[in-house]
């Protein structure tokens, strides 16, 4: 029972290790294996440990 305990808590580090914020007007870019795979909204983002790699985060600037 332990053992199955011992799992999920290292699941969820994991997984909360792999979270990173985005703030409102920027974008990120997002790696798989140092090509370009996506770029990340803003908002939260879940990057799988070890094979993404956020790169930059741009910043949008208006103006008027």
């Amino acid at each position: 029972m332990s053992l199955f305990f011992l799992f999920v808590t290292i699941i969820i580090v994991l997984i909360l290790l792999g979270l990173y914020t985005v703030k409102q007007q920027n974008v990120a870019i997002v790696e798989l294996f140092g090509k370009f795979s996506r770029t990340g909204n803003p908002g939260l983002i879940l990057k799988f440990l070890f094979l993404k790699e956020l790169l930059v985060v741009l910043t949008f600037v208006c103006n008027n």
